[in-house]
């Protein structure tokens, strides 16, 4: 790479990194920072309980009017925070993938469902005595969405260009067994601990509303304690797997049993082995899905065994010692069992 070269892809990265610093993590912490500043000096012009939540009816759960202005905080700023991280890394080409850009324009259509949607809910409540008698909250939640898709088609065009590239792997020299011979390969893989903690914070930021709502509305604390008890099931049966290559194919098996994907020898036309963002790539941890079309687990970020089917279709999965486990799979393909 020339000297020039060189500088053209640094000033590249950097105009990246201050576009999508500005466009997914400033903007929306400051309208989380302002909208919620706003909201909380209505508290004393508002019901208390204030409504919270409407049906076609009215009004129809009632609780703390600081709920409203906590969702208007929390939400917007713990996402900027999110989309700050996860679009500082550019790709090698200086741009952005295509997750990481829609991550960058969720920022300001989030924050403006959150300031306009949530804000105008208390907002029409200012100089009533009772919640019950306040007007329907549908327009204002109806226009934070309209502004929030027209600033996230902006901010699309606010940013650079996706880049296209095509994601380059390595192809393994196949570990060929003997006639008599059966070759087989077994990882356990887990969640990066990062991404265990962010979602040990949203259970925990779940848990923690719905303890606030249920104190005016006792009856919401057993579907609180539902809900949180579901997150938590599958926070383990997604956090922890274990990877399999063998002559039947690659298995990839929750450490809960379910979910389970097996995909034939039979079926795999190519293995790679491939570099993997969790948040760049593909948005996050998980079973997940990115914008090239490729689906599989993620769990953390290095090296992942990518699988192509007879249909066109990629399987990813991210795994300690990636190169030996698509080695046995590239063997089991150019030599398939009888």
């Amino acid at each position: 790479m020339t000297p020039d070269s060189t500088t053209d892809l640094a000033r590249r990265i950097h105009n990246t990194r201050i576009r999508a610093t500005l466009v997914g993590g400033v903007f929306p912490a400051l309208v989380g920072f302002i909208g919620a500043a706003v909201a909380a000096s209505w508290i004393p012009e508002v019901p208390n309980p204030a409504a919270i939540h409407w049906s076609g009816s009215g009004p129809d759960g009632f609780g703390s009017p600081w709920q409203l202005v906590f969702i208007m905080f929390v939400v917007p700023v713990g996402f900027a925070v999110f989309a700050a991280t996860s679009t500082w890394k550019t790709t090698d080409a200086g741009l952005l993938s295509a997750n990481q850009k829609a991550i960058a324009v969720t920022g300001p259509w989030l924050a403006s469902i959150i300031a306009i949607g949530v804000g105008g809910s208390l907002a029409i409540q200012r100089g009533f005595a009772d919640a019950h008698d306040v007007p329907d909250a549908g327009p204002a939640l109806l226009l934070g969405f309209i502004v929030g898709f027209a600033l996230a088609g902006l901010a699309w065009f606010v940013l650079p260009p996706v880049d296209r590239t095509p994601v380059a792997g390595i192809e393994p020299t196949p570990i060929v067994a003997a006639s008599t011979e059966r070759v087989s390969w077994t990882r356990n893989v887990s969640m990066a601990r990062g991404g265990i903690v962010l979602v040990c914070i949203a259970i925990l930021a779940v848990a923690a509303g719905g303890v606030v709502a249920s104190a005016s509305e006792p009856k919401m604390l057993p579907l609180v304690v539902g809900i949180v008890l579901v997150l938590a099931l599958l926070l383990v049966s997604m956090s922890w797997w274990r990877v399999s290559a063998d002559h039947r194919g690659l298995t990839v098996r929750s450490v809960a049993g379910f979910p389970k994907t097996t995909i034939p020898a039979a079926e795999i036309v190519a293995v790679r082995v491939v570099e993997v963002n969790p948040t760049a790539d593909f948005g996050g941890w998980g079973w997940r899905w990115d914008a090239q079309g490729r689906s599989g687990v993620v769990m953390r970020k290095g090296p992942a065994i990518e699988v192509e089917r007879r249909s066109g279709k990629r399987f990813v999965v991210t795994v300690d010692d990636a190169e030996t486990g698509a080695a046995v799979l590239a063997g089991v393909i150019e030599h398939p069992a009888a």
